[in-house]
């Protein structure tokens, strides 16, 4: 089986851990608004974010107006950030370094993210490795569009030039792997680095176990 020329990468549930259900007690106490509507506005706000189709302070000033959030700007970025409890995934980090090394002459290491201007900019400050690691990056917020929609890696692909049928893609959503498995893409869907390490044979990606990833 010939391996794929591309593996395109996820960021957060793959490299980042992050909580799942933002709506932390610490988080719900900084508004003035029951929780539902937090949500409502949240989960709601946070897609055209994510494309970068309202700005940050554009969103905080939205929900200072409607969930009645209670700081200031430099506030809101440190409780935005601090509810979701980013932490790097270090084993799989070190693993796709490995990898970059031992196929980085044959095989191009690419990231699509949907991530917000905030979250970027903690991130980048905390892990900075996780962006520059990779040849390409694709983030939502720069782009104007987000997974699951097909926009984002029909753009992805043309701006890499290589076929869908070259390409594997990994995310922690099954919703995020459906549009790529329909275009012929590889996909995996992220668990962890043990059933990650055995799915790499099965698309023609051979690895042996190192004994210390970052020798």
């Amino acid at each position: 089986m010939p391996h794929p020329q591309v593996m395109i990468f996820d960021l957060g549930g793959v490299f980042i851990h992050h909580n799942p259900d933002p709506f932390q007690p610490h988080f719900v106490a900084q508004h003035n608004a029951p929780e539902e509507t937090l949500r409502n506005f949240y989960l709601q706000g946070h897609k055209e974010h994510e494309k970068g189709f309202v700005s940050s302070e554009k969103f905080y000033q939205r929900a200072v107006a409607e969930v009645g959030y209670a700081h200031d700007y430099a506030r809101f970025r440190d409780d935005y950030c601090r509810t979701f409890d980013f932490r790097l995934n270090g084993e799989m980090y070190e693993f796709v370094q490995w990898l970059r090394r031992k196929h980085g002459g044959e095989i191009e290491f690419w990231l699509l993210s949907n991530i917000n201007e905030i979250h970027l900019e903690f991130i980048s400050c905390h892990w900075p490795g996780v962006f520059s690691s990779f040849l390409r990056v694709f983030l939502s917020c720069n782009m104007g569009c987000r997974k699951p929609d097909a926009e984002i890696y029909e753009r992805a692909l043309k701006e890499g030039e290589r076929s869908r049928y070259r390409c594997a893609f990994i995310d922690d959503l099954e919703v995020n792997g459906e549009y790529p498995r329909r275009i012929g893409m590889f996909f995996h869907k992220f668990e962890n680095v043990e059933k990650f390490k055995t799915w790499l044979p099965q698309i023609g990606v051979a690895i042996d176990q190192p004994r210390n990833l970052t020798s």
